[in-house]
């Protein structure tokens, strides 16, 4: 029963190491602070579809946050 306890462990192991940063609580606070600075930026919306790549990706985070 060990062995199968120890198998077990690794099998969820792997599988959380495979998440990458899902649960990366505090970078993903980092990125949300670093996104809403480069949102300030006079020259922001000059470039539209890079503006909305970096929108999408903010609430995305801030989504992930708060599940």
């Amino acid at each position: 029963q060990k062995k199968e306890i120890l198998a077990l462990i690794d099998k969820l192991e792997e599988k959380l190491i495979s998440m990458g940063g899902h649960f990366d609580l505090e970078g993903k606070t980092e990125k949300i602070a670093d996104l809403e600075v480069q949102i300030q930026a006079i020259d922001f919306w000059n470039d539209i579809i890079k503006a909305n790549k970096i929108n999408q990706e903010l609430s995305f985070l801030k989504k992930s946050i708060k599940e």
